[in-house]
């Protein structure tokens, strides 16, 4: 009876060994097909809950020289070189083809105007459109209005500024599928609608839930404060925009990562919202950005 329990257990124990191998043989198949399925190809799209990649535009402006510079409009070290390296990851690691950026280095308020009219009249509704601006910027209380400063600012006189209401209008007028502002300057919150709700980062959310919302959003370096030239905010961006491998990341979670290592290296902090009367339509909708698979 010995012998044959033996018997037994050493045919179970072979039996048991086959079926481990065919198992491991059968995921590493699954494994090398996953990790080989690098293109855009159609059924990953459709896993992402689309069936192709949407145009992405963007207007990306730097300005660190001011043709009227004074005692209270210095000239800037960094927002030039910020501004070219967020059109290095665009370019390099998301999908953002270099003919649909509009690049500004200390632009005019006028070319900053004429660029955004462009835009209003090239901009398909199912396109996406991000808009980048580092640079001073200023915030007048008594009117309650919020400034970028061109390169042909001039201190004291805000008709040569451009107000965050006629930016504003400017995007509620571009009819892109989502709008995500990117504001690297001082006093960047007055954009915002009043009563900013609180934004749930979910990197299990598929594609099309956030996708497809229509959304005017803004990420800005701070609120209603004076940001450095030296930009924290900047530094992390760039990042986790850089350093992400997930086949897409929306604003959110964007926000998400950055927020905690801001607030550990920083007293001004990010802040994410919809874009007061610009269109946006609530419900979750988010810019999302497309990593590029090779």
């Amino acid at each position: 009876m010995k012998k044959i329990a033996l018997i037994w257990i050493v045919l179970v124990t072979i039996v048991w060994v086959a079926n481990a191998q065919e198992a491991k043989a059968r995921t590493e198949k699954i494994h090398v097909t996953v990790v080989e399925n690098k293109d855009h190809d159609a059924a990953t799209l459709a896993d992402w809950g689309i069936t192709k990649i949407p145009k992405y535009r963007a207007l990306i402006i730097g300005v660190s020289e001011y043709q009227h510079a004074s005692a209270g409009l210095k000239n800037l070290a960094e927002p030039v070189n910020d501004a070219q390296k967020m059109y290095d990851v665009l370019t390099s690691r998301y999908t953002f083809d270099p003919k649909d950026i509009i690049f500004l280095k200390n632009p005019t308020r006028g070319q900053i105007v004429d660029s955004l009219e462009l835009l209003a009249h090239k901009t398909k509704p199912d396109e996406n459109l991000l808009v980048f601006y580092a640079g001073h910027g200023i915030f007048d209380e008594k009117l309650d209005i919020g400034y970028w400063i061109p390169s042909d600012g001039v201190e004291g006189r805000k008709s040569t500024f451009l107000a965050n209401s006629e930016l504003r209008n400017y995007l509620k007028g571009i009819t892109s599928k989502h709008t995500l502002l990117i504001s690297d300057a001082c006093f960047g919150g007055s954009i915002f609608a009043s009563g900013r709700g609180s934004y749930e980062a979910n990197e299990i959310v598929k594609f099309f839930d956030l996708y497809k919302v229509k959304s005017r959003k803004a990420l800005t370096s701070g609120n209603f404060q004076v940001v450095p030239d030296k930009s924290v905010f900047m530094e992390y961006l760039i990042k986790v925009l850089a350093e992400n491998v997930k086949p897409y990341i929306a604003a959110t979670l964007l926000y998400a990562k950055i927020y905690e290592p801001i607030q550990n290296n920083s007293t001004i902090l990010p802040q994410y919202g919809a874009i007061q009367d610009a269109g946006d339509e609530g419900g979750g909708g988010s810019f999302i950005f497309i990593r590029k698979i090779n």
